[in-house]
């Protein structure tokens, strides 16, 4: 994760969806955006997929006018947000998520024979079939190893659980899974 040397250039902006308020910390020279949200008192990460790199989310500005949520880029481009869209504007949607860790309280080793999700799958408005990666640390998330890819499910085929098996066995772990298909 890298961070800003230049606060003086930062962006920030404040908007309400579905009951929840966002404030949206943005500045140059960050990996991603950060994110607090009010309802639940905790912050994430926003950031998009440029040439396979994390790069902070787009919007810098937000206006809801007409009953739409509008948000702005430095170079003056308009997007609606929509947590309905799956991409940004055409580009990748980078959602990646990483688990707390997955210890004893006396660091016994766990041992991990599978992993499963449940997903909505089966749809993308590509047409191509999505995938989802997992990757992991036994090391606090200091280092983590490679991408296993998994695929989401043909289209058409709707609540396939995505599982990986064999997974060794950790006295911590913490867990990454990400994906960029334009899916839910």
């Amino acid at each position: 994760l890298k961070t800003s040397t230049n606060l003086g250039e930062a962006t920030a902006f404040c908007y309400q969806d579905a009951g929840q308020t966002f404030y949206v910390l943005s500045a140059p020279g960050m990996s991603s955006s950060y994110v607090y949200d009010a309802s639940v008192g905790q912050w994430h990460e926003r950031a998009e997929l440029i040439d396979g790199d994390k790069a902070p989310w787009r919007a810098v500005v937000h206006v809801f006018a007409h009953g739409q949520h509008i948000v702005g880029d430095v170079d003056g481009g308009l997007y609606k947000l929509d947590t309905a869209a799956f991409t940004n504007d055409g580009d990748p949607l980078l959602r990646e998520r990483t688990s707390p860790h997955a210890s004893t309280t006396a660091r016994r080793r766990v041992f991990f024979d599978l992993l499963r999700l449940n997903v909505e799958d089966g749809e993308t408005a590509s047409g191509i079939n999505p995938v989802i990666e997992l990757r992991y640390s036994d090391n606090a998330g200091k280092t983590f190893g490679d991408w296993q890819i998994r695929s989401l499910g043909e289209i058409g085929q709707f609540a396939q659980p995505v599982e990986w098996r064999r997974l060794g066995a950790s006295r911590d772990r913490v867990w990454q899974i990400r994906t960029t298909a334009d899916a839910r």
